[in-house]
């Protein structure tokens, strides 16, 4: 194991990254508090709305993103629990062995986590432009930045509970430029 994070330290890895920005692509400020706590059903709504309408590039054809999920956690306690168990998640030991251990490595690089937690947290969710709902969630996502002036070098990007249907438990590698490199998976 790279480092067992314990909350305190979960909880300032998440402080220090919220509005600072990182050496990943552009450096876009962190925003798992701004986006993914604590949210009123308006903002909900509204990033439902703006997600739902971006174009991507689908089947060779430009197409409306279809999003069916924006969560935000209800309390920054059950943000923090959740977070010690991606940090602590053995795809992520795995990540952090490559940010600074490993070759390649150095500032910059990404590892965008999935996770299957065995606990659930409760997480208020917009599905369609009207509708607001509280559900247990448990897959979850968090995309960490290395960022040497930063608590233990991390830097969470964002951080959000999901119902897609991706490949879990699993740590993919990328470079500061944003190739892939690689990724690492762990049994449920």
């Amino acid at each position: 194991m790279y480092h067992q994070f314990t909350r305190s330290e979960a909880e300032s890895i998440l402080r220090s990254s919220e509005g600072g920005a990182t050496s990943h692509r552009g450096g876009r400020p962190g925003h798992a508090g701004s986006r993914h706590l604590l949210l009123s059903n308006a903002e909900l709504l509204e990033r439902y709305t703006n997600f739902s309408e971006q174009l991507i590039w689908r089947n060779g054809r430009r197409r409306r993103r279809e999003y069916t999920l924006i969560t935000a956690f209800c309390t920054l306690p059950e943000m923090i629990d959740a977070a010690v168990l991606v940090l602590n998640a053995a795809q992520t030991q795995r990540a952090l062995a490559d940010f600074f251990t490993n070759t390649p490595r150095g500032p910059g690089m990404r590892a965008e986590i999935a996770f299957t937690s065995a606990a659930s947290f409760l997480m208020r969710y917009a599905q369609g432009d009207e509708t607001v709902r509280t559900m247990p969630v448990s897959e979850l996502v968090m995309i960490l930045d290395r960022v040497d002036h930063r608590p233990f070098g991390l830097h969470v990007q964002t951080f959000f509970g999901t119902l897609e249907e991706t490949p879990r438990n699993s740590a993919t590698i990328y470079t500061a430029e944003g190739a892939a490199t690689h990724s690492h998976f762990a049994p449920r």
